[in-house]
């Protein structure tokens, strides 16, 4: 009989592939001011470059579903630990209490700059009090680019959404386990199922295909100030949960190595990128277009999805499955980075705003400063301080209030 690998035997380097995609995160939100095809940031940067645009889709192609499939492999892992009551206290504890925390203390500080690029006077401290009610606004609402000038009016989980969305799925994952029962203590499977993901892999893009089609990508739909999700991306990202699901079930990694050398998931990468990127530029197109450009668009970006989380994998199965040294530091500091990163991003791209140096050297600047920032933060929390976190918490509260009022 063989197990599945408890806490003291995980796999290194999916904490590893976890910490790229985070550090991916980190990348494009930095690029987003300085790509010349956004159509609108929390800063206007009027300095551009080309490269950036590269920067923006490749990781904007792979980052969240593959954060979505890690997510999902070591969710059934600590649901057959620690049963359905005690996994959804664990998953309140550590994805829902960071949400309210971060979205009511810190994103505020991104709207608030979006406001000092219009020109407002109001004070922070102001401001924070007038939206603060809004965080008991449970409405529905439909997030277009004609309602970005009202975006400040309210509170925002923005980049947080990742934390709702995996909270919700987190909970249909305890759900079925409350219905169907869990399997615990049973034979390793045999055969890894690789066939099986194929035809679940096209499923998904069938859905996520047909989401293009009904709904534009740019739409984002938000639930009271907590939960925002992309209509369009949603079977994506459940799906992808749902694969990392299948993957830890049928003992992918521990027992079972996925099949292709690591030059084949690249070459399958680069494929899916270019069909991503010609169907984008058509769905992006003004005016009406035939049903088949999004169809198509959604299923590139599955296949973006599953053949970079697989070249990831594939690579820290080879390279990164080590333990120790400044990787590890930064890949337990994880989570946090993504926390934290962009509140520092959006005010140190307002800061060098009116400073005449090329777009790669702000880029380069701010993504090495937030990074740096917010690992050396974790590592403060995390070595026995816990008391630094609430600390930390009012110390960035108050220098916004000593800094705007």
């Amino acid at each position: 009989m063989t197990r599945h690998p408890g806490p003291a035997e995980r796999l290194i380097f999916l904490d590893d592939v976890r910490l790229f995609a985070v550090l991916a995160v980190v990348a494009l939100h930095t690029s987003a001011a300085y790509a010349t095809f956004v159509p609108w940031w929390y800063v206007a940067d009027h300095g551009k470059n080309a490269v950036l645009n590269l920067v923006l889709v490749v990781t904007d192609g792979f980052v969240m579903p593959t954060l979505f499939s890690i997510a999902g492999y070591f969710a059934l892992s600590s649901l057959q630990r620690h049963g359905v009551a005690d996994f959804l206290v664990g998953k309140l504890k550590r994805l829902g209490v960071p949400l309210v925390v971060v979205t009511l203390f810190f994103c505020p500080i991104i709207s608030y700059v979006v406001l000092l690029g219009q020109g407002t006077t109001e004070t922070y401290g102001h401001y924070w009090l007038r939206i603060l009610p809004t965080a008991l606004d449970w409405h529905l609402h439909l997030l277009t680019q004609e309602s970005v000038p009202k975006m400040p009016n309210h509170l925002w989980a923005f980049y947080l959404w990742f934390l709702g969305m995996l909270l919700v799925f987190c909970g249909l994952l305890a759900l079925l386990a409350a219905v169907f029962g869990r399997r615990t203590g049973r034979t390793a499977p045999s055969d890894a199922g690789f066939g099986l993901f194929a035809v679940w892999a096209l499923l998904v893009a069938l859905a996520e295909a047909l989401g293009q089609v009904w709904i534009p990508d740019s739409r984002w739909v938000g639930f009271g100030a907590f939960f925002e999700f992309q209509p369009a991306r949603a079977p994506l990202y459940l799906g992808m949960f749902l694969l990392g699901v299948y993957a830890w079930d049928r003992q992918w990694f521990s027992r079972h190595r996925i099949p292709g050398r690591v030059w084949l998931w690249g070459v399958a990468t680069i494929a899916a990128y270019l069909g991503m990127m010609a169907s984008g530029a058509a769905n992006m197109a003004p005016g009406p277009k035939p049903v088949w450009i999004p169809c198509i668009h959604g299923l590139a970006r599955t296949l973006v999805a599953v053949t970079v989380t697989g070249l990831l994998v594939a690579v820290g199965q080879r390279f990164w499955n080590r333990p120790g040294g400044v990787r590890a530091s930064l890949a337990a500091a994880s989570y946090d980075i993504y926390l934290l990163h962009l509140p520092l991003v959006v005010v140190a791209q307002y800061v060098l705003v009116r400073l005449d140096v090329p777009p790669l050297v702000k880029f380069a600047g701010i993504f090495l400063t937030a990074t740096t920032v917010c690992w050396r933060a974790s590592r403060l929390v995390s070595r026995g301080r816990r008391w630094l976190a609430p600390t930390g918490i009012v110390a960035v509260f108050g220098s916004c209030l000593l800094l705007w009022g």
